[in-house]
């Protein structure tokens, strides 16, 4: 029997299967958990992106001194020689929330945190990093603080705190405006503790969803390709080994010529079977050709 003759009742074989509703149902099954694993890996890799971005977080924004006006000619009050109306403190988190590095020479100009114009930076401090290394120092005129040029690496963090004098009674969301040019910055973010938290969470379902999709289509894709590569095994192993005698094929082929002249059966159930005694017989004699010979020894 040929190779070509060989695939087209192989073929054939695997072609009458998904008459079957059970072999047809399986197969749609695993093509659907191979989507939903190719989904979830889209998914992660559209959310696990390359980039850079900045975060700022208000840790405190706090009032420490202030003068009603109608005594404000009355009092006056020092801070380190210097006299003041009010004094606020600030406490903010710069954090590095992308996940590739910001490089020194990234820096086209530094973070600076700008006050309102009437406003006074009369301190300004690191208070601590992660990691302890980082080497970040500020730099103050009169109303801008500039952060120094340094290495953030994904996650790094410093806490800076501003004690400033002469800000303005407004109704501004932030005491501030951040401002930095750095090469391929996605942006950055001002938000406020209890924000954080809540960009944190949202961040860690989107993760757990993400993780979960991929694991429970690759898992899904796993059990249901193992089955169906059963099948297609039974149907490699059928289509290969032949169980029935010759003298049964021969009996079933004279069964489906009688039944060709007289029958009741469907062309398509006769022809399925015609094809199945012929392809048997095919396979039979195929064995036949490759059993060795017995050769006798003569000896003399």
């Amino acid at each position: 029997m040929s190779k070509k003759t060989s695939f087209t009742l192989y073929l054939r074989t695997v072609l009458d299967q998904f008459h079957d509703p059970q072999f047809t149902l399986t197969t749609c099954l695993s093509l659907i958990a191979i989507l939903i694993a190719i989904g979830g890996v889209l998914v992660s890799l559209m959310t696990t992106r390359k980039f850079k971005a900045l975060q700022v977080v208000i840790l405190a924004s706090t009032s420490m001194v202030e003068v009603k006006n109608d005594i404000v000619n009355d009092i006056t009050i020092f801070y380190k020689g210097e006299p003041i109306h009010n004094l606020s403190l600030y406490q903010v988190k710069v954090e590095n929330t992308g996940n590739l590095p910001i490089h020194v020479e990234d820096f086209t100009e530094p973070i600076k945190f700008v006050f309102p114009d009437r406003a006074k930076i009369i301190e300004a401090a690191v208070l601590e990093s992660s990691p302890p290394n980082i080497g970040m120092t500020v730099a103050v005129e009169q109303n801008i603080a500039s952060l120094s040029k340094v290495l953030l690496n994904a996650n790094d963090r410093v806490i800076v705190r501003f004690l400033v004098t002469d800000m303005p009674a407004n109704g501004n969301i932030h005491p501030f405006t951040v401002g930095a040019r750095i090469t391929e910055l996605m942006g950055i973010s001002v938000v406020n503790a209890i924000e954080e938290e809540d960009i944190a969470g949202l961040k860690l379902k989107k993760d757990i969803l993400n993780y979960s999709l991929i694991t429970l289509g690759v898992l899904l894709g796993i059990g249901i390709l193992l089955w169906l590569t059963m099948g297609w095994i039974s149907i490699a192993t059928r289509f290969r080994y032949s169980t029935r005698s010759e003298e049964e094929l021969k009996k079933a082929l004279r069964e489906v010529v009688a039944e060709l002249q007289n029958s009741k059966r469907t062309e398509e159930e006769l022809k399925k079977a015609f094809e199945d005694v012929v392809a048997d017989l095919q396979k039979l004699e195929q064995k036949k050709v490759q059993k060795p010979k017995k050769t006798k020894d003569k000896r003399g």
